[in-house]
């Protein structure tokens, strides 16, 4: 009997070593996106590690339970410490009741209205989905390839239902437009990176006040047809590992670029009313969007509910479409519309309430 209460005594010592390891492995996933993936390009993989040891540290917290609960403090005080990527992650909130007046937004990178196996019948279906929405401002990213024949049908369409918008496209490159009830008072395109992606902000009159609408696509993965074709089918055999990562490390310094240019802007418009919408290529705790997050309000984080994936492309999940506003604004029921899967992205919508004029 003594011989099988030391054997067990050991072993659960052991499991408790790996389980510390557990946390450590989760702590570094949950704050490596403080740092720049310019210093640590690998950063931004663990970075999107983060439920593997998340869910690792919530199985060892039912095993001790079961076996050894005072053990159970490794887990909890491990994942109290990064609550706040937790939380990041999956926030929760009860439904509020949108107050009157508040302006309900919409981004939507729609992948050239056609979807990624370039359905050309499908287009003109997310245009009606958009309009029907009910959205007051609607932030679209890939919008520029179609041939002008379709593209002017969906103009026309979404025109019917918002008298104002505004596209900008890159030489070569993609197209960001925006659809909204409010005037266009002016709109410029950002110069982040000579890349394809396309980032701009338009200047809005909302209900007499001047609203900046950032319209940002971030820098891509950069996983071509076949990878997106096998993550879709589930061939996760034929998938070739050291290819995604290597494709991870080298998209993820241009991102942070992008996002440093971004928070400059920010920071140079500071106390004027914004919104940011667009398509991040990057998770939660991703260094992208914790630098936005020191400056604006995360919609989703501040009134969604659950893990609010945005990205659904087969095998892969992942909530990288965001809205965020300036911290006057108040936040109400943002969720993902999942009702609509031509795009590899459904859209995300929020209400927002301008502050009251003094």
């Amino acid at each position: 009997m003594r011989f099988f209460s030391i054997f067990r005594t050991i072993t659960l010592r052991i499991i408790a070593m790996v389980n510390i390891i557990a946390v450590l492995v989760m702590w570094l996933c949950a704050y490596i996106g403080h740092v720049t993936p310019e210093r640590l390009p690998l950063g931004e993989v663990l970075a999107l590690a983060f439920p593997a040891p998340l869910i690792v540290n919530l199985l060892f917290l039912l095993f001790w339970l079961f076996f050894h609960r005072r053990y159970a403090l490794i887990p909890i005080v491990g994942m109290l410490v990064c609550w706040q990527a937790i939380w990041d992650y999956c926030p929760w909130h009860f439904r509020q009741e949108v107050p009157e007046g508040a302006i309900k937004v919409m981004s939507y990178n729609v992948c050239n209205f056609v979807g990624p196996d370039y359905d050309k019948s499908k287009a003109l279906g997310v245009a009606e989905h958009i309009c029907e929405s009910g959205a007051d401002i609607v932030c679209l990213q890939e919008t520029g390839a179609l041939r002008l024949s379709l593209k002017k049908k969906v103009e026309e369409r979404l025109s019917q239902e918002y008298a104002h918008g505004g596209r900008l496209m890159k030489k070569d490159g993609e197209e960001v437009s925006i659809y909204t009830r409010y005037p266009v008072l002016w709109c410029k395109e950002l110069p982040i990176d000579k890349m394809k992606n396309q980032s701009a902000v338009f200047c809005l009159d909302v209900k007499g006040t001047q609203v900046l609408v950032y319209n940002c696509h971030l820098q891509s993965i950069g996983f071509d047809k076949e990878d997106k074709d096998e993550l879709r089918g589930g061939n996760l055999k034929n998938i070739d590992e050291r290819s995604l990562i290597s494709k991870m490390r080298a998209s993820a310094p241009l991102r942070a670029r992008q996002a440093d240019f971004i928070a400059k802007e920010l920071k140079a418009n500071e106390g004027k009313a914004v919104i940011l919408c667009g398509d991040f290529n990057c998770s939660p705790t991703c260094y992208a969007h914790t630098t936005i997050c020191h400056l604006l309000t995360d919609c989703y984080k501040a009134s969604g509910r659950g893990l609010g994936f945005t990205y659904n492309n087969g095998e892969t999940y992942a909530r990288i479409d965001n809205i965020f506003c300036s911290k006057d604004f108040e936040c109400y029921g943002c969720e993902v519309d999942t009702e609509i899967d031509v795009s590899d992205h459904y859209p995300v919508v929020c209400w927002v309430k301008m502050p009251t004029k003094p």
